[in-house]
């Protein structure tokens, strides 16, 4: 099993990716907070796991486009 998720968001045409990491093994929704109405996000996850001090990343999924935030 993993020991949690990291989540990868960005705007819709933006550089700028922003990493927040959920430590939690079953995770099923994260709330990305002050997201700018109007706007389409930009979202990709990968799992990890911690042993014995060192991190396992797995490949991250394609990057998926949200409807337009209301």
């Amino acid at each position: 099993g993993n020991t949690g998720y990291k989540i990868q968001y960005k705007y819709k045409g933006a550089a700028k990716v922003t990493t927040k990491t959920v430590k939690s093994k079953k995770a099923l929704s994260y709330t990305i907070k002050n997201a700018k109405s109007g706007k389409r996000m930009m979202v990709r996850i990968c799992a990890y796991k911690k042993v014995g001090g060192k991190t396992y990343t797995g490949a991250y999924s394609a990057w998926k486009t949200s409807a337009k935030i209301k």
